[in-house]
């Protein structure tokens, strides 16, 4: 039985029928419609979670990049491996001490302060000494023959340039070069020599009469010693007195000539302020 809206005809029956969906009867039009709604909500859904997971993919693609780019730029920073620096240290050869270079290289200084020594450049020389000593080795064969000579070599040097007159001067000179070489003649009579000399003047010193004269404006007190020393007794003015020693005693900001003379038996000091004229041959000491 056909629905009232349906005409009798037939062609109209089979057009009718083509419209219409044959499992349900209803409108093959709106059945179309509703798939495609359907297909479309799908197919926006799936568009929605393929977006999502190509976002999240997306985010972790950058963030791996940029963990990949710091730990690039970290390693280009970082310093040198450890390894490599232990590389270097190992490369590098430790500092050795003065006295392990010096014993390394012993015989080449020895030959070097040979022919220093043989130059006769012995400033030089002495300097090279100054290690062979400072180590503790001047038993390193020969050293200490060249210590020696260089020594003796400077000795004579200063000896020549020391005065004849300086007598006592010449004699310390010589008599440390005869403790070097205690055999040697010349050392000898140079020492006996000068010796003889102190001796001579020494002597000539003490028979050596020295006199000096009292100012006539009155007599000199003598003192038992310069300055505040007490009064021992008087020289009369204008008289010829001994005198035996002369000191130059600082009195405060002064500074005051005394002779020591002889007086009643005993020795006391009397002043230049109370003497005129001068004196032979003084030998002056001072003390302060």
């Amino acid at each position: 039985m056909f629905s009232a809206n349906y005409k009798e005809n037939g062609d109209q029956l089979i057009h009718k029928k083509a419209n219409e969906c044959t499992d349900c009867g209803d409108p093959l039009e709106r059945k179309a419609n509703s798939v495609n709604e359907k297909v479309g909500f799908l197919g926006f859904v799936l568009i929605i979670i393929i977006l999502l997971v190509f976002m999240g993919k997306t985010s972790d693609f950058f963030e791996k990049g940029s963990r990949i780019k710091d730990s690039a730029e970290k390693q280009n920073t970082a310093p040198v491996s450890d390894k490599r620096l232990d590389d270097d240290r190992i490369s590098v050869p430790e500092t050795k001490k003065p006295k392990e270079k010096f014993l390394e290289t012993i015989e080449t200084q020895h030959m070097e302060l040979m022919a220093l020594h043989n130059e006769k450049k012995h400033d030089e020389a002495s300097r090279e000494l100054d290690l062979f000593q400072k180590y503790n080795n001047l038993d390193y064969k020969n050293v200490e023959d060249i210590k020696k000579n260089i020594e003796i070599a400077e000795l004579e040097k200063k000896a020549k340039s020391i005065l004849v007159s300086r007598v006592l001067d010449n004699l310390n000179i010589y008599k440390q070069l005869l403790a070097l070489e205690p055999n040697n003649q010349k050392y000898k009579k140079k020492v006996a020599s000068y010796q003889a000399k102190l001796e001579a003047n020494e002597r000539k010193k003490e028979k050596e009469e020295q006199f000096l004269t009292i100012d006539k404006t009155g007599s000199a007190p003598v003192l038992s010693f310069p300055i505040k020393g007490s009064i021992l007794g008087s020289i009369p003015a204008g008289k010829n007195v001994q005198i035996f020693e002369k000191q130059s005693v600082k009195n405060g900001m002064m500074t005051q000539i005394w002779y020591r003379v002889k007086i009643n038996g005993s020795y006391g000091w009397i002043s230049k302020d109370v003497t005129t004229g001068g004196i032979v041959g003084e030998n002056i000491t001072s003390i302060e």
